[in-house]
């Protein structure tokens, strides 16, 4: 067996170990040396005018988990208060909100702390207090499964880089050292993570689509656990009452047992902006084939939208010219790895504009590269896969009219292509044009009073006031919007009160230093950056029109909607397009790639550590 092959084995072993210390002798500590692991408490009940309270009869104590046995018919929301001390071994008082939700029947809280005057306020002085049955200190051993095996992909991915660094860390290989970061962290989300929707944006929606893909035309069928899901029996958006790795578990009993028997009509009729969800689809669906338990499934179905994006965007990083570091970076973005271990389409979409641009850019640069017949089905492909699901993006296929013509088998070659090319434009264009124009495009009701007919009517009526509010609205909030969209975790971060500020700095940094010296061979022409940049402030430019029409109330001075992630596909072409190659880096490639990959490795794990694996899985 060859020597890096038994070193990696014993490394895996290794971090293998490592992990069972921490979670034997890290995590269950106090459980080690406790005399009595598990204790039911004693309460009793204030009421006043404005809440409901339950004094809790506890000295001060260490308590891991606080078990709470209710019965409810109905949501109720509650306060958990507590004293501590800090590390300065001040009194300070520590609020936990949760909720008594009605599919389950015990609560279970981490704490984790020394504790002391421990209190339950209901919100409302009317709630009946009797509804707990039962409160138990749990600190007795637990091992966790889910977060030993995070903690070791943790450290397994920690290994693989310093064994790519020892191996030189080459760049002509930094789409493997991708491929492998992206995976194992996109894995740990998916991991980690409740099997259910509304943690990040519209997946509800998205996962819904997912499902129904596969059944063509009108027919009816048993949803069952599906139901459980989309209908919010456990789950609802801003109201999550998942708190600890055993009401995950509790969650995910309830799913799987199917219990719901829900029929749902559908008339589904396949159309190309679903595109996106196929390799969801496909894996939920496979999952569900072999007769998988509903979270296994659900997982699944979110692995295959991972591994399509790790292996989509390192096919672009390898085959790509220049810039192979800075789309490394803007791959690795927290963003761009949470949304591609989500139910989401936005992974499509910068898939297929990054694939289409990474050749566009070798046909503009390299006079070695061809436009053959097997790189036009890869372009076209690849920018109508996007298209397809945002037609928005549709102004970066008129780049095509601009490839060298030293680059086809003659003119006449050459005419014939780029006419094609105004001609799939067109078509494409045409896909939200004429419903507009026809009044037949949908509004989304989310947004409040919208109709896209109406919404056209106003902006004919006053045409230079819309202008003026397009241009004033892109130029006060894309900056804005483009840093929100480097560590955005959708819902997750609010419910972890996740402070992404000091991880932005240090990605902006390192986005602004990869952008200035990963610069070789990018020998753009003006009119080549010109047109590039063109196609970004047009396609910026739609993104807000779109908004508008769809989703902002009829005659509304702002425009509504516009979310941070529909300019991730927008990052490497800009970029590129602004770079200069007066500036160059002396740091050996080695040690370029290694902070390359590094950095936003180590952000992401911590992101997720404490905004994911600590809140769902602990």
């Amino acid at each position: 067996m060859h020597k890096k092959t038994i070193r990696y084995i014993i490394g895996t072993l290794v971090c293998i170990a490592l992990s069972l210390i921490i979670e034997i002798f890290f995590y269950n500590n106090h459980a080690l040396n406790n005399t009595n692991p598990s204790q039911e408490v004693s309460f009793s009940t204030i009421y006043n005018k404005e809440a409901s309270v339950v004094n809790l009869d506890i000295n001060n104590q260490y308590i891991n988990k606080l078990e709470i046995e209710y019965n409810v018919t109905q949501d109720i929301d509650y306060t958990l208060k507590y004293h501590t001390k800090d590390l300065f071994n001040k009194d300070k008082e520590e609020i936990v909100y949760d909720i008594f939700d009605d599919s389950f029947h015990k609560s279970v809280t981490n704490l984790n702390n020394q504790v002391s005057n421990l209190t339950i306020e209901f919100n409302s002085p009317k709630t009946d207090t009797q509804i707990i049955n039962r409160i138990v200190i749990d600190n007795s051993f637990h091992f966790n499964f889910t977060r030993t095996f995070c903690i070791f992909l943790s450290f397994l991915l920690i290994y693989s880089i310093v064994c790519f660094f020892k191996q030189g860390f080459q760049t002509e290989k930094i789409h493997i050292y991708f491929t492998i970061v992206c995976l194992i962290l996109g894995t740990i989300i998916i991991v980690s993570q409740p099997s259910s929707t509304f943690y990040s944006f519209d997946d509800q929606i998205h996962f819904q689509d997912t499902i129904d893909l596969f059944y063509f035309g009108s027919t009816t069928y048993s949803v069952g656990e599906y139901h459980s899901t989309n209908a919010n029996v456990a789950n609802s958006a801003g109201h999550n009452s998942i708190n600890s790795i055993e009401e995950k578990q509790a969650q995910d009993e309830l799913f799987n047992s199917g219990e719901s028997n829900y029929s749902k009509d559908v008339n589904f009729r396949p159309t190309y902006n679903k595109i996106g969800y196929l390799p969801m689809s496909i894996g939920y669906h496979f999952a569900k084939l072999i007769n998988l338990p509903f979270s296994i499934c659900f997982k699944i179905g979110k692995l295959f939208n991972l591994l399509f994006y790790a292996l989509m965007m390192a096919y672009a990083i390898k085959i790509i010219k220049t810039g192979k570091r800075l789309l490394t970076v803007i791959a690795l973005l927290p963003t761009n790895i949470f949304l591609a271990s989500e139910y989401s389409y936005d992974p499509a979409v910068i898939i297929g504009l990054t694939v289409f641009f990474a050749h566009l850019l070798n046909l503009y640069l390299d006079s070695k590269s061809h436009f053959d017949f097997k790189t036009a089905i890869i372009m076209l492909a690849s920018i109508s896969y996007a298209c397809f699901i945002k037609a928005i993006y549709v102004p970066f296929l008129l780049l095509m009219l601009i490839i060298p013509t030293t680059r086809f088998d003659n003119l006449k070659q050459s005419h014939l292509v780029k006419s094609g090319i105004i001609a799939i434009t067109i078509l494409l264009s045409a896909t939200f044009i004429l419903p507009t124009i026809s009044g037949t495009m949908e509004s989304d009701s989310r947004g409040g009073n919208t109709s896209v007919n109406e919404q056209l009517s106003s902006v004919l009526s006053a045409p230079s006031d819309f202008i003026a509010l397009l241009g004033n609205t892109t130029v006060a909030e894309f900056s804005s919007k483009t840093l929100d969209s480097f560590s955005n975790y959708a819902y997750i971060q609010n419910k972890a009160n996740l402070n992404t500020t000091n991880y932005l700095y240090i990605l902006l940094l390192l986005l602004f230093f990869v952008f200035f010296t990963d610069n070789d061979n990018n020998s753009l022409l003006p009119k080549q950056r010109f047109a590039i940049i063109s196609a970004n402030i047009t396609t910026i430019l739609l993104i807000w029109v779109a908004l508008y029409f769809t989703f902002t109330p009829v005659g509304s001075n702002t425009i509504n909607g516009v979310q941070s992630r529909y300019f991730l596909p927008l990052f490497f072409p800009l970029l590129i397009s602004l770079q200069s190659t007066n500036i160059h880096s002396t740091i050996k490639s080695k040690l370029y790639n290694t902070i390359v990959v590094a950095i936003p490795t180590l952000i992401n794990l911590i992101m997720i550590g404490s905004s994911i694996l600590a809140v769902y899985s602990y």
